[in-house]
């Protein structure tokens, strides 16, 4: 996982950390996240992918200390939801038709109850 994401191209840090958490999970999923844990979130710090982001940034960008990368992290997760998400994430057809008969079996029970 280090070596993949240390592969992504970045110009700077900041840009860097931004495509792997990209990469990692949406926008909608790190708005729940703070680095440190605070304002009601939950911390990044004590996820594993933590490390790997760090040690990745490390190899990419090895002059850079590791709290340069910390700031990155934190900004990045202090603008993500006001970011528009543009990962696509791919839901099955049979997930989505689920989803669309359950819908439909709800409207018919409301319909009955009236």
């Amino acid at each position: 996982m280090i070596r993949h994401l240390s592969l992504l191209e970045a110009s700077n840090v900041g840009d860097g950390v931004r495509r792997m958490l990209k990469k990692i999970g949406t926008n909608e999923l790190w708005k729940g996240f703070s680095l440190k844990g605070r304002k009601g979130k939950r911390p990044f710090h004590s996820l594993l992918i933590y490390d790997v982001v760090i040690r990745a940034r490390s190899r990419t960008f090895p002059n850079v200390d590791c709290q340069k990368v910390e700031e990155a992290i934190a900004v990045t997760l202090k603008h993500s939801p006001h970011r528009r998400s543009t990962n696509q994430v791919l839901i099955p057809d049979d997930l989505v038709e689920d989803e669309e008969e359950e819908e439909e079996e709800e409207e018919g029970e409301d319909e009955v109850e009236e």
